[in-house]
């Protein structure tokens, strides 16, 4: 028998929908945000888990992280900064919340205007495709909960979302499982690119990527329904029998299949570009309309919402309107005049407003150091708070002297580091200058955080100020670290590739850095060389110089591809052979290597030539070695 542990959340607020009939309308209020209540730990049998659903009330949730063993299984949730572990009191954070053990993994799929919509075979199927193990594992589905609300005396209709439910084995493994999937979804035609109200590009899949974190609720408790005329039936679930899925075996992507997602994605955000433009146009319209109804001059309100688009709608400033849970629609301004009144309070999201839900995000104080409104909106977005954009642009502009130095140094490694993916694993990558080597060319080669901390742990750089006793004091790190934990350090999150003369999204570090050469005319070298190749490489032979010609012509036009055959020279010592390959490795610059030796071409070690379209191998081979007989 399969045992699952998740946790099982009472809250004094509701938590589900509320539905209500308005002129015969069908109307839904999301719930308030869960600030208030209990969690409870529980272990049961995963077969048991749909009949534990079907008893919830409006109040209950579910999650499937849960808070540390060390404590009891029932605990109180308060917000985020009132948490007392102590006292049992925890916040419904990561902080608190993990996936441990034998867990369930749950797959949510809702229809998107700008994705396709799935019947809960097909997605069935699609999904054992790419993960063959889910042909063998338990699992049950169940439509929406909101799908149960009907009209009095009809029957409801089946919505097109559902939730899929499948017990692990690991269940720490969700996120990174989620994360791996929603990849595979788009290699496999499933990707899309929502916008959201503001234009924003939001790369979604036919499964929500939001749910795999453990402090999310599942909101699977009975929909509340306000007034006469509507009733709810309990949604019905398929269950199906089997064992523990094991997340692992996942097939893992190489680098080619993760350069091919990421273009995926640039390219389809190139394609809806477009439209993010009309659509962030018109946001940018429609708010400074609303704002001048408010009484803010337009010239004001045009100021505003543009310094807003070009900070990257992290910052909200003075006239900028909130829409509080309670109905209240006030000002960043006056927000800022009585914080303590509106701290911990639920509002809808700033940019979407309330018809996203009009308890989406929640607005902190914090102690008036850097207010801010955290929103679980697209899955989740920070916004700050200034009282005007003077202020917040002054706040950027003054440095200490230890910042101006901080800032040059980030500024002086990113010229020589960079951290990115190898392989789906951390690394920093760094040139070494081809002063050091043997032919000259930069290399990169790729360390891992533990090494450069230990290289630089006897230097230091100031990197903040703390507070110690009353006083202040710097914060000093070593160069490595001061650069890693920057806000500026240089990081590539869709890692290195080589791709010749390809576009790669800008997320990735393309390792083709071009030819050493410019095209420029030069008819006597020209004539030289044609005379080397025609009547000293190839003997007069004209069949063998024009081969070699369209050979050169086809590598230097189609770097990204291999030459399909190698052009081997013999002749005596001196003769020439050399001269031809050493002038087409120059142009080849940092992509051209020369070898002396077979085991630098053969041997074990070969990162030299993860970056070569042009390899010279001068008499690294002979005839007589049996070991190169299958080179």
């Amino acid at each position: 028998m399969i045992q699952v542990k998740f946790s099982h959340y009472k809250s004094i607020d509701p938590l589900s929908k509320t539905f209500y009939l308005e002129n015969g309308v069908l109307n839904k209020v999301a719930s308030a945000q869960f600030s208030r209540g209990t969690a409870e730990r529980v272990t049961m049998p995963f077969k048991d888990l749909p009949a534990f659903m079907d008893k919830l009330t409006g109040n209950e949730a579910l999650g499937y992280g849960v808070h540390s063993l060390a404590l009891p299984d029932v605990v109180k949730i308060a917000v985020k900064g009132k948490e007392s572990p102590d006292k049992n009191i925890l916040s419904r954070s990561k902080k608190h919340y993990a996936y441990k053990g034998v867990g369930v993994l749950m797959l949510d799929h809702d229809p998107n205007e700008y994705g396709q919509s799935y019947t809960r075979d097909g997605l069935l199927t699609i999904l054992k495709q790419i993960h063959p193990d889910l042909n063998d594992c338990a699992m049950f589905i169940r439509g929406s909960v909101s799908s149960g609300v009907h009209l009095a005396g009809e029957q409801p209709t089946e919505g097109k979302g559902f939730h899929i439910y499948i017990p692990v084995a690991d269940a720490s493994l969700i996120p990174a499982y989620g994360a791996l999937l929603h990849k595979h979804l788009w290699l496999n035609d499933h990707g899309f690119i929502a916008l959201s109200k503001v234009g924003s590009k939001l790369e979604r899949s036919c499964l929500d990527s939001a749910v795999y974190s453990p402090e999310r609720l599942d909101f699977v408790g009975k929909p509340i329904i306000r007034g006469e005329g509507l009733e709810y039936t309990p949604i019905p679930t398929e269950y199906y029998e089997g064992g523990l899925l094991d997340l692992a075996t996942l097939p893992e992507f190489n680098e080619a299949d993760e350069a091919e997602y990421l273009c995926m994605v640039a390219d389809a955000k190139e394609a809806i570009a477009g439209d993010a433009k009309v659509k962030q146009d018109k946001w940018a319209d429609d708010k400074i309309e609303a704002m001048v109804l408010a009484g803010t001059e337009k010239s004001k309100a045009g100021r505003v919402v543009y310094a807003m688009l070009n900070n990257g709608l992290h910052d909200l400033y003075d006239c900028y309107p909130l829409e509080f849970a309670n109905g209240e629609r006030v000002t960043v301004a006056e927000v800022l005049k009585q914080p303590k009144q509106y701290d911990g309070k639920a509002l809808a999201d700033p940019m979407e407003g309330s018809s996203y839900g009009k308890t989406t995000a929640m607005f902190f104080w914090n102690k008036g150091a850097k207010p801010f409104i955290n929103s679980m909106a697209h899955g989740g977005a920070k916004y700050f708070l200034h009282s005007t954009i003077e202020a917040a642009n002054g706040a950027k502009k003054e440095k200490a002297d230890y910042q101006i130095k901080y800032d040059e140094h980030c500024e002086k490694w990113n010229k020589t580091h960079m951290s990115t993916l190898v392989g789906g694993v951390h690394r920093i990558a760094r040139v070494v200058s081809g002063d050091v080597a043997h032919d000259g060319r930069d290399t990169i080669e790729f360390c891992t955080n533990d090494a450069l901390f230990k290289v630089y742990g006897n230097t230091q750089i100031q990197t903040g100020e703390k507070l110690v006793n009353g006083y202040v004091m710097p914060v000093f790190k070593n160069h490595f670290e001061a650069w890693r934990t920057h806000f500026d350090s240089l990081s590539f999150t869709g890692g290195v590739v080589f791709k010749p003369n390809s576009k790669v999204p800008a997320n990735c570090f393309n390792m083709w850095q071009g030819y050493s050469v410019k095209p420029l005319e030069n008819k006597e070298l020209l004539k030289r060389l044609k005379y080397h190749i025609e009547n000293v490489v190839c003997d007069g032979d004209a069949e063998l110089y024009l081969y070699l010609y369209k050979w050169i012509a086809y590598t230097f036009k189609h770097p990204e591809r291999p030459a399909g055959a190698a052009v081997v020279l013999r002749g005596l010592e001196g003769a020439g052979k050399g001269v031809l390959a050493s002038f087409l490795q120059s142009i080849w610059g940092k992509h051209g290597y020369k070898v002396g030796s077979s085991k630098h071409l053969t041997g074990a070690f070969n990162a030299h030539l993860a970056d070569v379209c042009f390899l010279f191998a001068d008499e690294a081979f002979f005839s007589g070695d049996r070991q190169q007989a299958d080179v």
